[in-house]
């Protein structure tokens, strides 16, 4: 050890060993100071600071030895003594003992003992500093500790008690050194430090156990840690170190209640939770999580934060990230997202996802973030739902013009859909619905004033109807407007909530309606015409006041039923009135009936009811239907059917006689051809009777019909074809062959038709079948498109090729030509096996 600016004062009452020993030492390279007596070492070191070790003498002659000596100087300041004394004398050794010295040398001893002792002093007295600058420092430690501190045995005997705060004691501190826990403490809580202490015995230590304990201070938790002081061949002891943690109890109670109420939340409000390591990419999820996309998280290990980007919508994926960078940034204080996941049955479920950083690392980089899921798919179907109705709403407001608004009392403020702005001629995207400029536009202001004066006054209804000279356009509108009073909390009015619609078609409409109920009441007493609704569930009926009139009943006489109309109907009619009204209501017919009622008056009266049902779904709810007197039509007609009767039996007797007068001028033909011998004579006669024959037929028709307007072509021919073929000798050896469609012609036409049809057949029995003995006619008629096609064929010989309607000389054939000129028709005639003549005429 280095000896260079180590400063001895040496005590030495003898000078000549003083002088001695100060030369040996500063040839050691020591500075040495010198005095003789003990009072004055003690005067220098209180002058002087600066020595390192005094060399004691302890006999130093007059005044204080140097053991007093030395006592007085430790008690100003801590050095190092080493004594030196020419005696090995115990007693003399033993009054050194008391005194904090560092060597005692013998002076006879060599320099070198003596160096090695100073050097020894010097490496004892660092020691002692050291150490005791170390228990000062445990000192101050333990007395800063808020801790009890206590030494005891493997038995739990107390051999030392340390306490910030004696209320924490169990028992005063006297009552604790020297007895054992076991003795002190309750059985329970001695037990468990007892433990504490065996474990400590064992491993060397123990922590973690926990008590409760009443102590001066109040009911307090205590954890105790347990040291064993390790000192080889002695007897265990032990550092027990008791620390209150009442607080800390407290609060881990409160944080385990805080933690219950949060499960609770999470539980309750069916959230699912996530951590994520950023850095790491490590994430734990929740149950619930994996339940809102139909999983178990056993179904999903390994998790990690790619779990959730496997299952985000691509969209939603890219939008997380930008607000999630947006948040580790600083810009977002919190994460919040609305993404769809992939649920494990195919569909996306809505998540709201919402998260925040709660640490960095030491670089600043993001690490922890804490979050959750919200399965929000109802909440977003709603909010569609939402936009669909208020988009509805709009529309409906649009097509309907129906506006709403709203006028805050509190506020003095207006407000107006945008239909309302429309309404009013505002732009609904521009302008506001201002209730100086709205009101500017009402034409009756007064009235409206009033209406809203009686609403917030006397809680009269608001719901009144006015004009309005339109913003921009100056269109005179009508308006009509309902709105209702709303209180607040305190029963005071709040606001005003109404609604309006421009009715200005309406109105007119309903100016129109009631013009045309007038005149359709008009209409209905010029026209004997009432009109009815039968209500089927209550089998009432609404009556027009026509309808009363032709009961002979006065509207106030109240609300008939269908049973009172089917009353005034006379007896005989009753049941097919009732029945028809039954078909209606039951199956849904329509009824039109002509019945004779008698009315409240007893007058009789001939009605005709014409109704039909009206459907609701799948039932008849109402029948709608008008009565209508037709006494003096049915009159009328009853004298009309008379006069007709007469006129039928007239046109009878006149057709009779007109038949009766030409079948004498047929006979007359007859007889008269008799008498003549001349051939073309007889033949001339016998055609007129034929042709007086065919008109005979058309007015034996006539006769027999029941419309003498016209006949069908098949009435009339078929009839005539025969008669005409029997008149020749051999007609029972032709054959006829009739295809004859019912088609109606007038009387006129059918009478030509009928001449033409006669010289046709007459040719063909006279021309046609010529040295053969019979043979086959064929007449035929048939509507083509919009004509009719009458034939005449047969299989005889043929007609000559010169014989034609043009230029024939025969009367017969310049018949025909002129007959079909007077029909308005044509006529050809057809070559090949026999002969075929055709005429057409219109339908």
């Amino acid at each position: 050890m280095s000896t260079s600016r180590k400063r001895i004062l040496l005590v030495e009452d003898e000078a000549l060993i003083a002088l001695c020993e100060k030369s040996s030492l500063e040839r050691y390279g020591y500075e040495v100071v010198t005095v003789n007596s003990g009072e004055k070492a003690v005067a220098l070191i209180d002058e002087e600071h600066g020595f390192d070790l005094i060399l004691m003498d302890i006999n130093l002659g007059q005044g204080i030895d140097g053991t007093e000596a030395a006592a007085r100087i430790l008690a100003r300041q801590e050095l190092p003594v080493v004594f030196l004394s020419s005696h090995t004398d115990p007693e003399i050794v033993g009054k050194t003992e008391t005194i904090t010295s560092y060597g005692y040398v013998v002076k006879s001893s060599s320099i070198t003992v003596l160096d090695a002792s100073i050097k020894m002093a010097f490496k004892l007295f660092e020691a002692y500093k050291k150490t005791k600058e170390f228990n000062n420092r445990l000192e101050a430690t333990f007395n800063a500790l808020p801790d009890l501190l206590f030494e005891v045995g493997l038995d739990g005997e107390y051999y030392d008690v340390r306490s910030s705060d004696e209320d924490l004691l169990y028992k005063p501190l006297p009552e604790l050194i020297g007895r054992k826990i076991p003795e002190v403490l309750p059985p329970d809580i001695a037990s468990i430090i007892m433990e504490a202490i065996a474990e400590a015995e064992e491993k060397g230590k123990s922590f973690g156990r926990q008590y409760e304990l009443a102590v001066p201070q109040g009911q307090c938790w205590f954890e105790i840690a347990v040291s064993r002081i390790v000192s080889p061949g002695k007897e265990s002891r032990f550092i027990l170190l008791c620390r209150n943690i009442s607080d800390r109890k407290q609060v881990e109670e409160s944080l385990l209640a805080e933690r219950q109420r949060l499960a609770g939340i999470i539980e309750g409000t069916n959230i699912g939770t996530w951590e994520w390591n950023v850095q790491s990419g490590e994430t734990t999820f929740n149950e619930r999580w994996a339940e809102m996309i139909g999983y178990t998280l056993d179904e999903l290990a390994p998790i990690s934060i790619a779990t959730w980007g496997s299952f985000a919508h691509p969209e939603d994926l890219i939008k997380s990230e930008k607000l999630l960078g947006r948040h580790f940034s600083g810009e977002l204080p919190y994460y919040e997202c609305e993404s769809r996941m992939s649920h494990k049955d195919g569909h996306w479920v809505w998540i709201l996802d919402r998260g925040k950083l709660m640490s960095r690392t030491p670089e600043g980089k993001p690490l922890l973030v804490l979050g959750t899921h919200q399965d929000i798919t109802e909440r977003k179907r709603l909010e569609q739902s939402l936009r669909e109705n208020e988009e509805r709403y709009k529309k409906a407001e649009l097509v309907a013009r129906l506006g709403s608004w709203e006028f805050d009392l509190t506020a003095n403020a207006f407000w107006g859909s945008d239909e309302a702005k429309r309404i009013y001629g505002l732009d609904p995207d521009s302008e506001t619905f201002d209730a100086k400029e709205v009101m500017g536009c009402v034409v009756e202001r007064d009235m409206v004033d009033q209406a809203m004066k009686d609403l917030l006054e006397r809680g009269k209804p608001y719901d009144i109807i006015f004009d309005i000279i339109a913003r921009g356009s100056g269109e005179r509108k009508t308006i009509s407007s309902a709105a209702e009073l709303v209180k607040d909390a305190d029963g005071k009015p709040s606001r005003v909530v109404g609604v309006l619609q421009e009715i200005t078609r309406l109105r007119r409409l309903e100016t129109a309606l009631s013009q045309r109920q007038t005149l359709l009441g008009q209409a209905e007493k010029l026209g004997r015409i009432g009109a009815w609704v039968l209500h089927v569930d209550s089998r009432k009926q609404d009556w027009s006041e026509e309808t009363f009139r032709i009961m002979d009943m006065e509207p106030a006489k109240g609300e008939p039923s269908i049973e009172d109309m089917i009353s005034f109907f006379q007896p005989e009619y009753r049941d097919a009135a009732k029945g028809a009204l039954e078909a209606a209501e039951l199956r849904g017919e329509s009824i039109n009936g002509v019945w004779e009622l008698a009315t409240h008056k007893g007058n009789k009266r001939w009605v005709q009811l014409v109704a039909s049902p009206y459907r609701e779904g799948d039932r008849v709810s109402h029948i709608l239907g008008s009565l209508r007197d037709i006494t003096e039509d049915k009159l009328a007609e009853l004298r009309i059917k008379s006069l007709l009767a007469d006129k039928e039996l007239i046109l009878k007797e006149v057709h009779h006689r007109i038949k009766n007068n030409m079948e004498t001028v047929g006979s007359l033909l007859t007889l008269q051809a008799s008498t003549i011998t001349e051939p073309a004579a007889v033949a001339a006669l016998q055609d007129a009777r034929s042709r007086v024959q065919s008109m005979m037929v058309l007015y034996d028709k006539l006769y027999q019909a029941q419309d003498y307007g016209e006949l069908t072509m098949e009435q009339y021919l078929s009839p005539l074809v025969d008669e005409i073929v029997e008149n020749f000798s051999r007609g029972g050896a032709i054959r006829l062959v009739k295809r004859l469609e019912p088609i109606a012609l007038d009387l006129k036409r059918l009478q030509v038709i009928g001449i033409i049809v006669n010289e046709l057949i007459t040719n063909v029995m006279k021309y046609a079948f010529k040295g053969r003995p019979g043979g086959t006619i064929c007449v035929t008629s048939a509507r083509v498109g919009d004509e009719v096609e009458l034939s005449v064929s047969d299989d005889g010989v043929g007609i000559p090729e010169g014989v034609n309607f043009v230029d024939s000389g025969g009367f017969g054939l310049l018949l025909i030509k002129t007959l079909t000129k007077q029909l308005d028709g044509s006529i050809r005639i057809e070559r090949g096996t026999g002969t075929r003549v055709a005429l057409t005429i219109k339908a």
